[in-house]
């Protein structure tokens, strides 16, 4: 079992990359990270990997710049 931090970011300053789902770029049908599917050797890497269609062990993660709402 590998096991890493909360909050432990990679090389890009991306946290939590690696584990439970690889994530789906939004380029070229590419994934990063890992995911529960794969050997302990793709997810220690850095590597990106091809994706062709929706899968149980890749998803995306949704990132936003927040700001206060003003009435």
């Amino acid at each position: 079992m590998i096991s890493k931090k909360v909050k432990d970011r990679n090389k890009n300053a991306i946290y939590n990359l690696r584990g439970n789902v690889g994530e789906w770029l939004d380029e070229n049908n590419l994934s990063c990270g890992g995911g529960w599917v794969d050997k302990c050797e793709i997810i220690l890497k850095q590597d990106s990997t091809t994706v062709m269609y929706p899968n149980a062990w890749t998803g995306f993660r949704v990132v936003f710049e927040w700001r206060e709402w003003n009435n």
